[in-house]
């Protein structure tokens, strides 16, 4: 909210992709927890949906909110804060182990059936989402140049039907 150059907006802005990144794999496995029988349907379009009403939303605020450079972000940490305090309440669900460092220390498991086409996977949905930041950061662009419109809220209505 507060960058004052584009290198400083640009280290922030990595630093909320990794973040984000590390919170939906967090919410995901959150999702599976509580839920063993719907959590493989919500976890397939819940990030989309977060997409949709992201791309939407912050295009609604760039056209006709004050301040939208500012006010995007304050929304972002709002609705952060309102989850954060969601999952303060979530029951846990995995097991408690002695000792403060003990208890940090993660724990993976793949088994041994997943863990080819995990590893053939990996890599397609990797390039997949960088492919789909990539054309998401430049459909507005694209959009401008090709129609003439614009409209911040044409290329995230845009981006919207995208996802």
């Amino acid at each position: 909210m507060t960058a004052g150059s584009q290198a400083a907006l640009i280290a922030a802005r990595a630093l909320q992709g990794f973040a984000t990144g590390l919170a939906t794999a967090s919410l995901g496995a959150a999702i599976l927890d509580n839920d063993r029988s719907r959590g493989p349907i919500l976890n397939s379009i819940t990030a989309f949906c977060g997409l949709t009403a992201g791309s939407l939303g912050g295009a609604i605020l760039v056209t006709y909110a004050p301040d939208p450079r500012q006010l995007v972000y304050v929304v972002l940490l709002a609705l952060s804060a309102v989850e954060a305090f969601v999952l303060w309440f979530m029951p846990e669900t995995a097991q408690m182990r002695a000792g403060a460092i003990a208890s940090l220390q993660p724990h993976v498991n793949v088994p041994a059936q997943a863990s080819q086409a995990l590893v053939r996977v990996t890599p397609v949905t990797i390039a997949s989402w960088a492919l789909g930041g990539f054309y998401f950061s430049l459909m507005p662009a694209l959009v401008r140049v090709a129609t003439g419109v614009t409209l911040p809220v044409v290329g995230g209505l845009i981006v919207s039907a995208l996802t």
